[in-house]
């Protein structure tokens, strides 16, 4: 499995290469590697919801 660490790592390096051509793009490619690094882990936390609640989720009106 890859790291969450070479991830960002390649995505930080595609930006790069982005941005070398773009560069009214850098900060909107900065701030999302910035959030997310920033929420990586919340999501790693989170429970896998089951099927069940899934679908209670859909049907609430």
């Amino acid at each position: 499995m890859i790291s969450n660490h070479a991830v960002i790592q390649s995505a930080a390096n595609a930006a790069w290469f982005i941005v070398q051509r773009n560069p009214h793009i850098t900060s909107n490619i900065k701030s999302r590697l910035k959030n997310n690094f920033q929420t990586t882990f919340l999501y790693q936390k989170q429970p896998a919801l089951s099927k069940i609640e899934v679908q209670a989720a859909f049907h609430k009106n």
